[in-house]
């Protein structure tokens, strides 16, 4: 096993369109307060000190959701850190 990567968002409206492997979901039980979605990947998590995941895959999808003018707030971490970080 392994880090996943997690990732979420906040959006008042459109959504939007991801890389394949992404998909879009309602908030999860890991999905900080004020989350509207969620994502779902197979990714593994790409940070300092845990450089597995494949960042290029991961960096698109982050700049798609940023990308979208309806996305408010964006957060993301890995899945057993116990709380994600927003990223600006």
């Amino acid at each position: 096993m392994g880090i996943d990567a997690e990732i979420c968002f906040k959006s008042k409206g459109r959504l939007p369109i991801l890389p394949d492997g992404f998909k879009i979901e309602a908030p999860n039980f890991m999905s900080p307060e004020g989350a509207t979605h969620s994502v779902y990947s197979f990714s593994r998590y790409y940070g300092k000190g845990y450089e597995r995941g494949y960042w290029p895959h991961i960096c698109a999808c982050l700049m798609e959701i940023f990308a979208n003018p309806d996305t408010e707030r964006v957060w993301y971490g890995g899945d057993c850190h116990g709380s994600l970080e927003e990223i600006t």
